[in-house]
């Protein structure tokens, strides 16, 4: 009897956890049409939205601010000035509608950065866990146009860090 029960337990965690696994995969795409939606009727202008990040493997698609406030908003943060940039760098929380797989993220692994006028396809070249005091991998200069992406991780003296290059 004590076994059935256990397993009964088990049985009912296991489906309350692919509830809410699907609670958040529908509202992440849920999400996702919206971005789709501000862009097909252009506006992302009015908004001052600076274009979106893409990364379909993960299911990750956020529009992207340029105002620090953005972070807290649930927007990917852009923290230079343009996409015209040699080196962009776009930080954002690790949160199920923002960041939250991040982590998957593996070398070769393609990242797409989208506004009115640029279509671009990065390759992920370096994940890397940082102490959030350690800069250099982000001052660093770099060859060609880079991206750089930034989230939170489990420690809090620590940042997850994910470099890319421009390629096509």
């Amino acid at each position: 009897m004590k076994n059935k029960l256990v397993f009964f337990i088990l049985f009912l965690i296991l489906i309350l956890m692919i509830n809410l696994e699907l609670r958040n995969i529908k509202e992440v795409n849920y999400h996702n049409k919206i971005i789709d939606k501000i862009y097909d009727n252009h506006n992302y202008i009015k908004n001052n939205y600076k274009g979106y990040i893409e990364i379909p493997k993960y299911n990750i698609k956020r529009l992207i601010k340029n105002e620090p406030s953005s972070l807290n908003k649930n927007y990917a943060y852009m923290m230079n000035n343009s996409l015209d940039d040699e080196k962009i760098i776009i930080a954002g929380h690790n949160i199920k509608i923002v960041f939250r797989n991040l982590h998957l993220l593996k070398n070769d692994d393609l990242i797409y950065i989208k506004d009115n006028n640029h279509d671009y396809k990065f390759k992920v070249v370096l994940k890397k866990y940082v102490n959030i005091s350690n800069t250099k991998i982000i001052n660093k200069k770099y060859l060609g146009k880079t991206l750089i992406l930034i989230t939170c991780s489990k420690k809090d003296d620590e940042r997850l860090v994910i470099i890319s290059k421009l390629i096509d």
